[in-house]
């Protein structure tokens, strides 16, 4: 295959790319419950919409058509068993809706995302036609795509359309600690899950004043 422009959109799985190399692995699950009562959907919402909290390792969640609830959180960086994921995501989905306690969960399913240690998405020209588009994890599907529509207007325009150096020079690739970068993902998850408890019993204690 010869190619004027390639575009590498790998994450840290991707070999010794540098695009690759400047990313980190977080393995994040969901799971979908079991079809939930009229009272317990009542409990959750009454709108389809999908809904997340504030928290940096956050939860997120929406009800499906047929009635049953999608729940997506919990963060590791080595990686756990589907079982250790459901008890973790039911337990958050219990804290946060009381009502839908001893609700089972019909399937669990994670996957890994791919990061960037400044937490934005990696996008630019590594050398002369040669780029990359990476890194979105945290950040949803929509940039995604504005990542594509970049590069690939930069690449129809090169030299003219230079917006993806918003990225290149803001957030450019860095270190991500090399063979440790699985042990420094995951003291880094440790410690903003204790930020985030004590952010959520600091709010509480304030609002009980």
């Amino acid at each position: 295959v010869t190619a004027d422009d390639v575009v590498m959109t790998v994450g840290h799985t991707g070999g010794n790319f540098p695009s690759a190399q400047a990313t980190v692995g977080l393995h994040t699950y969901i799971l979908v419950t079991e079809p939930l009562s009229k009272d317990k959907h009542r409990s959750v919402m009454s709108k389809p919409m999908c809904v997340y909290d504030d928290r940096f390792l956050l939860n997120y969640f929406r009800m499906l058509k047929d009635g049953r609830l999608l729940w997506g959180g919990t963060c590791s960086a080595m990686g756990i068993s589907n079982e250790t994921a459901r008890t973790r995501l039911l337990a958050d989905m219990v804290e946060t809706f009381p009502s839908l306690a001893g609700v089972k969960a019909d399937f669990v399913w994670g996957g890994e995302l791919h990061i960037a240690p400044h937490l934005m998405p990696l996008i630019g020209e590594q050398k002369p036609h040669l780029w990359y588009c990476t890194g979105f994890a945290g950040h949803g599907v929509v940039p995604t795509h504005m990542g594509g529509e970049l590069v690939a207007s930069a690449i129809v325009n090169y030299g003219k359309d230079t917006r993806y150096r918003l990225f290149s020079d803001n957030f450019p690739m860095q270190f991500s600690f090399g063979p440790l970068r699985h042990l420094a993902s995951q003291a880094a998850i440790v410690w903003y899950d204790l930020k985030d408890k004590f952010d959520h019993w600091r709010e509480c204690t304030f609002m009980k004043k």
